[in-house]
């Protein structure tokens, strides 16, 4: 399954960074026009990652 970008970076925010759920999505509303694919890939890798070491 892919995620979007806004959620990809709404999980980073969230669960890597601990921000609000609430303000998460409003930066990533704004921050997803201003990154590239490729970087959002390197966050999706990134956030899978950190959340697999989590869960275990």
């Amino acid at each position: 399954m892919s995620l979007s970008v806004r959620r990809i970076i709404v999980l980073f925010l969230v669960d890597v960074l601990g921000v609000s759920k609430t303000i998460a999505k409003k930066d990533a509303c704004k921050m997803e026009h201003a990154i590239s694919q490729e970087t959002a890939e390197k966050l999706n890798n990134q956030i899978s990652k950190a959340l697999k070491i989590r869960k275990l």
